[in-house]
């Protein structure tokens, strides 16, 4: 059952993973300003050096993703989402006209025998 309480403690593992980077990032800062390098441009050679933070945080993001299981739960919201907004999408299927109409269109019998 851990990987059960892995999937619902993402978000605080993101927030770990956010702030190790950043402290990361602000070491490199004061090993820099320490050599002789004003904040400013010691900040700036850290960001050059380290990378794209943001980038390198969806990077281990997606390492640590379970992809079928979150996006079966996105698609399960997404589909919640829609039919509040749109709940005549469920009459659809359901309606009882939509099973009892005969086949018409470019696949009916008379189409596929050709006359």
């Amino acid at each position: 059952m851990m990987w059960l309480k892995q999937l619902f403690s993402r978000r605080r593992l993101y927030n770990d993973l956010s702030e190790e980077i950043r402290e990361h990032l602000e070491e490199k800062i004061e090993e820099l300003v320490a050599g002789g390098m004003s904040r400013k441009e010691a900040a700036a050679a850290a960001r050059r050096e380290f990378g794209n933070v943001r980038l390198t945080e969806e990077d281990s993001r997606a390492v640590w993703r379970w992809a079928p299981i979150e996006d079966f739960f996105t698609d399960v919201r997404f589909g919640a989402r829609m039919l509040r907004k749109n709940p005549d999408l469920l009459r659809l299927p359901f309606s009882p006209w939509r099973w009892a109409s005969p086949p018409t269109g470019p696949f009916s019998v008379t189409s596929v025998r050709g006359c």
